[in-house]
């Protein structure tokens, strides 16, 4: 353990930080681990000090987005993880391992790796470990219970589960090696509402008097946005106001996917598909309900933002959502048995009455500063700090 003061304790701009902290991804396109840890890095950066670099393939969303937003950025030219498991195959890990190895080897002395899912801790472990670099492991998601999973797990130096969940999920990790701390969120809570409505309303053809029911996510199977649609038909019935507006890029479901099943039901005209938009505070500001109808999710990122902007949400009763509910309230929650139209009865109830469980601004407040990047940076701070002395 260091002797000396936690860089935690100290404003940025001193003294040269310790540590560099190196972000690997192994994927092609932006979601929702990548926007937590950029928006840890732009808050290790701005409020400590701590230069972060994200390395990433050549041409990916994720080198792009990392770009913008002022990080450093490395490239390489490995080819993309599959998105069905965002993992490599070990074999094609063990013939790339020699020129990680190299990669890292260039790098300055002082640096930290910090992984954001168990497909980048499994092609980065080993040249970690060969090279003496620290590794610590964002635990973002709810892997399954398996032999290969554990071993993967375990080799990170620290784990950072984000929920009650997750946590659970790896509860063979000693506990002095894990630490939890829930994902940050910035959120710019002053956004204009109406201008953002607005710009929805004109790029989509959406009526100004329409109630507008959003669902946030990339159309991955556990997100469930096929259900969404159920429910969104089930909805129209009753509220001839509704439309219904996806923000989401392809998945185990496709974009055609959701038009073809929209029209079996019956609601094509009604459903708006627009696609992957930042920033998320314009699309949550723009919407009068989110649904958020996924199951097994780690924690869920949209609800919570959704609440930070007074705009109530209703999700499944299950996992990170009922911890969600549980400690931040700002929606409501429907069993994850629940058929789409029960799902739906809470949906309709809520949509007509939003200020039965919307935040009140001085709650929105708390929340914010309780999940904000610079305490999440502050905690993570004090777990690099653990290996100032292997540095």
């Amino acid at each position: 353990m260091p002797t000396s003061p936690s860089l935690a304790s100290r404003p940025a701009g001193r003294d040269a930080a310790p540590y560099h902290i190196y972000f690997p991804f192994i994927g092609q396109n932006i979601g929702g681990s990548h926007i937590s840890a950029f928006t840890l890095a732009e808050a290790l950066i701005a409020d400590f000090g701590v230069p972060c670099t994200v390395i990433a393939r050549r041409g990916s969303a994720i080198l792009e987005e990392a770009a913008s937003k002022g990080l450093g950025v490395m490239e390489h030219d490995e080819r993309a993880a599959t998105a069905q498991n965002g993992r490599h195959n070990p074999l094609y890990d063990l013939r790339r391992l020699p020129g990680r190895i190299s990669l890292l080897r260039g790098l300055p002395k002082g640096g930290i790796l910090h992984t954001n899912d168990i497909g980048g801790l499994q092609s980065w472990m080993l040249p970690a470990r060969f090279c003496g670099f620290p590794m610590v492991y964002h635990h973002r998601a709810l892997n399954r219970r398996v032999r290969l999973n554990e071993i993967i797990i375990r080799s990170a130096d620290h784990v950072i589960p984000i929920s009650i969940e997750t946590k659970a999920n790896a509860d063979f990790v000693p506990p002095a090696r894990a630490t939890t701390i829930v994902d940050p969120l910035s959120i710019d809570q002053s956004v204009d509402r109406e201008r953002a409505r607005q710009t929805l309303c004109r790029d989509f053809d959406i009526p100004a008097d329409a109630q507008i029911v959003g669902f946030a996510g990339n159309l991955w199977r556990r997100k469930r946005p096929d259900f969404f649609l159920a429910v969104a038909a089930a909805m129209a019935e009753r509220a001839p106001k509704a439309v219904f507006v996806i923000f989401g890029r392809d998945g185990d479901f496709t974009i055609q996917d959701m038009k073809d099943e929209a029209a079996r039901l019956g609601i094509a005209e009604r459903l708006r598909m627009a696609g992957f938009r930042t920033p998320v505070e314009d699309n949550l500001a723009a919407i009068d309900l989110l649904l958020y109808p996924s199951l097994r999710e780690p924690f869920g990122r949209s609800p919570i933002e959704a609440a930070l902007l007074g705009k109530p949400y209703v999700g499944t009763d299950d996992a990170g959502l009922s911890e969600i509910m549980s400690r931040w309230q700002g929606g409501r929650l429907v069993a994850k048995e629940a058929s789409a139209a029960e799902f739906a009865d809470v949906a309709l109830a809520v949509l007509n009455d939003p200020a039965s469980v919307v935040l009140t601004p001085e709650r929105r407040q708390a929340v914010a500063e309780e999940l904000s990047p610079r305490e999440h940076a502050r905690r993570a701070i004090e777990i690099y700090d653990r290996f100032r002395d292997r540095l």
